[in-house]
């Protein structure tokens, strides 16, 4: 897929474009064969959008297993980081266990009222259709607490980034 990718980028004039997505890549094969990179999961998705290049990461983690016979298993977590044109960095913050769902929306910048208010409304509509519980908030953040992949994710270039 990448190599294809960057075929059609220098086909097209697009030799720097090219060198960031095959940059990319490597990191993510390496990232993906890394076993330091502990229990979280890791998929990134390149978004051209009106020529510029980012990346939508996703992020899964568990279910973890119970340390004993007596608990119950912890449940999936997952996140979703974007960089929105307008909204800033966001970062998507999940946990689904049986039949609960919990969210939290960080972002960089405030969501305004009614944003907020149209996306608790989705996830209210969307629990209850499945008999759900749950809820959702919202955070404002410098820094985004959870980082799957720690420093290297901090420290990215390129897409990356």
């Amino acid at each position: 897929f990448f190599a294809e990718s960057q075929r059609a980028l220098e086909r097209h004039g697009q030799l720097a474009l090219s060198q960031r997505l095959g940059g990319d890549a490597g990191e993510l094969m390496r990232i993906a064969g890394d076993p330091a990179g502990g229990e979280w999961r890791a998929a990134f998705v390149p978004v051209l959008d009106q020529g510029v290049l980012s990346q939508v990461r996703l992020y899964l983690h568990g279910p973890r297993q119970p340390k004993n016979g007596k608990e119950k298993p912890a449940g999936t977590r997952f996140l979703v980081e974007a960089e929105l044109t307008r909204l800033g960095a966001l970062q998507i913050d999940g946990l689904v266990h049986a039949s609960r769902f919990d969210l939290i929306i960080r972002t960089t910048r405030a969501l305004d009222a009614e944003l907020q208010s149209d996306i608790a409304e989705i996830c209210r509509g969307a629990r209850a259709a499945a008999g759900w519980s749950g809820g959702e908030s919202f955070q404002v953040t410098d820094r985004f607490p959870v980082l799957p992949l720690g420093a290297a994710a901090a420290h990215a270039v390129g897409v990356f980034a």
